[in-house]
């Protein structure tokens, strides 16, 4: 229902429609005569009785039928006084300034319709606006209703304040309308890409102190939450829940993180919660595994948010919720390199091997997309529990899935990555720089090897993953150079220097490393190192002191949850494939049965390239070689 005064175009009558149906359904009473321009001119519309009359300046300029009335049109939730809400390709804005607007919930006659004309008319009872107050962002409801508008200046005529994104804003309208993803009439997912560009001005300001870029991300939140917040929880709800088209990758974590950098505006954390996925997120809280069957990368970084939103004082469910997402996708679904899903789907718990072969029409696996998240995700868990299983998974997403992600090619222009990894046996993976989801993570991947090497708090340190680096623990003032040879030895050294001081050194011990050993300056510490926890080395440390760490690698199988047959073999933390020979003939499709026995060390023979072995007349070699080569990640032992 819309009552339309533009006097700019070539069309400049006052026209009052109604429709339930689209612009083909409208039905409409139009003026005869154009509206003055450079003067003050009053337009009103009674409606009643089945008839709607157009006034100017309290005289009746057209009548007709018009049988809709509001009631008709039910709860209506994109409101506006200044703008048209189609055609959608070029929303149109009212070409003229505005004073009063009232609603009345009466059709008032025309006596009423000319003493408001006159300014002595009475005040509207549904919502009414005089537009007299000082600038800002709100207009009051003078009805005494409580109905404030919010006010939104048009800027271009296409954008509202505080938006920036890759394509017009009305990529979200028919989100709200419920658009779905591909082909002419569909949208991307609007938010996702918000999500991406908030999240680059944050670290921007994070990182470099930009205030431009943190007033950007600043405005961009406004913008959402006006948005997003007239819109009832129901469509909310229902918009999430289209496939693509309402992904919004961790959004509500960039709103938590704006709601950090503003303690003293509510809004942020309250638009985080706009975009709760409520079914999903309730089930979780509750313990329930509901994930078969959705769209993985779609749903893991709403937890990574639920949790930021949490440490913002969302509530404890938010942590829940996170905690509990993490025990439904690992290790229930998660494959020997650490990535999940069929295609881009969350499949059956603990359905792996069946898995492999399950939907014929779809052969990839685990979108790298989704590693990515599990691991930031599995990282931020970490700094609430402690628990080692996080690191664990990092480590093999890290030094499988993610190694196997990137092309072996020495470029940095042309860094060609995977969307997936599959683990059907027989297929290879295919790199690009295709400007997709896993493009823009696959860059991100390998400038983050580093980021869970170390964390610190009050009692020490945790040195989580074993990979060469340095840390500068400003703090105490000490520096800790870490040395590895991992993944192709087991042998580590952590060289302190600088004040040092008393402190914990806890050191993770791998589930794969069954003989962990620690030497502090040469000397073997009694200290116990199960698999799976943390070694903790206690003293004052000083400078020049060193500790060696000795984990040597052994061969282990881990088998597929639901087939104790289908296994998967590694080397330390590395996971081995079964390669494709570059001349030959082509791999087999189907499983391949190998004969091991129980002593793996005898029936995988060294070749002498580092952790490349062959067993039972196959050649294996870590998955991040051969790039596009056919492997066999899973197998059936015999």
């Amino acid at each position: 229902m819309h009552l339309t005064v533009r006097a700019d175009n070539a069309n400049p009558y006052p026209r009052f429609a109604a429709t339930a149906s689209g612009a083909a359904g409208e039905q409409r009473v139009t003026a005869t005569a154009p509206l003055p321009t450079g003067t003050w001119t009053h337009v009103a519309v009674a409606l009643g009785g089945g008839t709607a009359t157009l006034y100017v300046d309290g005289a009746p300029v057209a009548s007709g039928p018009v049988a809709l009335t509001p009631a008709d049109l039910g709860a209506t939730t994109a409101n506006w006084i200044g703008r048209g809400q189609y055609p959608q390709g070029s929303v149109q804005y009212l070409g003229a300034d505005l004073d009063e607007f009232h609603v009345h919930s009466t059709a008032l006659d025309a006596d009423q319709v000319a003493a408001l004309a006159a300014g002595t008319g009475p005040t509207g009872d549904v919502a009414a606006y005089r537009f007299d107050e000082d600038p800002g962002p709100v207009c009051a409801d003078a009805s005494g209703n409580g109905r404030d508008a919010h006010v939104l200046a048009p800027t271009d005529g296409r954008r509202h304040p505080g938006f920036l994104a890759a394509y017009p804003e009305t990529q979200f309208l028919r989100l709200e309308e419920f658009a779905t993803y591909g082909g002419n009439a569909g949208i991307w997912a609007p938010y996702y890409t918000t999500h991406k560009i908030m999240a680059g001005l944050l670290d921007a300001h994070r990182l470099t102190g930009n205030t431009d870029a943190r007033d950007l991300a600043t405005g961009i939140g406004e913008w959402i939450h006006s948005r997003l917040s007239v819109l009832d929880r129901d469509r909310l709800d229902r918009m999430w829940s289209i496939y693509i088209a309402g992904e919004y990758g961790g959004v509500n974590e960039s709103l938590a993180n704006l709601a950090a950098l503003h303690p003293d505006r509510p809004e942020f954390l309250d638009t985080a919660r706009l975009f709760d996925n409520t079914a999903l997120l309730a089930a979780t809280v509750a313990g329930e595994d509901r994930l078969d069957g959705r769209h993985a990368n779609q749903h893991i970084p709403q937890f990574t948010g639920y949790l930021r939103m949490h440490e913002q004082g969302a509530g404890e469910d938010y942590l829940t919720a996170a905690a509990n997402f993490w025990d439904m996708a690992i290790p229930h679904r998660a494959y020997a390199h650490g990535g999940t899903g069929v295609g881009e789907i969350f499949r059956a718990r603990g359905a792996i091997a069946a898995s492999l072969w399950q939907y014929p029409n779809d052969p990839n696996h685990a979108e790298t997309c989704c590693v990515y998240n599990l691991i930031k995700l599995a990282r931020n868990l970490f700094l609430h529990t402690r628990d080692p299983k996080y690191m664990e998974y990092c480590e093999r997403a890290l030094f499988n899935q993610i190694l196997a992600s990137r092309k072996d090619a020495d470029s940095t222009e042309d860094p060609e990555v995977t969307y997936f990894a599959p683990v059907r046996p027989g297929r290879g993976r295919d790199y690009g720089n295709t400007g997709t989801c896993c493009g823009g993570t696959g860059m991100e991947n390998h400038t983050k090897h580093q980021e869970s090497v170390y964390f610190a708090d009050d009692d020490g340190l945790y040195v989580n993953l074993y990979i060469d680096s340095a840390l500068d623990w400003s703090e105490r003032r000490t520096e800790i150079r870490l040395t590895t040879a991992l993944p192709f030895e087991g042998a580590s050294r952590l060289a302190v220097s600088g004040r040092g001081g008393r402190f914990d050194l806890r050191l993770r011990v791998p589930s794969w490393a069954s003989e962990y050993t620690v030497a502090v300056n040469g000397r073997r510490q009694r200290i116990e190192a199960e698999p799976g926890t943390y070694a903790t080395v206690s003293r004052r440390w000083r400078d020049g002191d060193t500790v060696d760490i000795a984990m040597p690698l052994r061969l282990h199988t881990e088998a597929a949850l639901d087939d104790p047959e289908i296994q998967s073999v590694y080397f330390g933390p590395t996971v081995l494939a079964i390669k494709h020979e570059p001349v030959g003939d082509d791999l087999a499709t189907g499983l391949v049965d190998l004969a091991v026995g129980e002593d793996l060390e005898a029936a995988f023979e060294p070749t002498g390239e580092p952790l490349c072995f062959t067993a039972d007349g196959y050649a294996f070699a870590p998955l991040h070689l051969g790039d596009e080569d056919p492997y066999h990640l899973y197998w059936r032992r015999r």
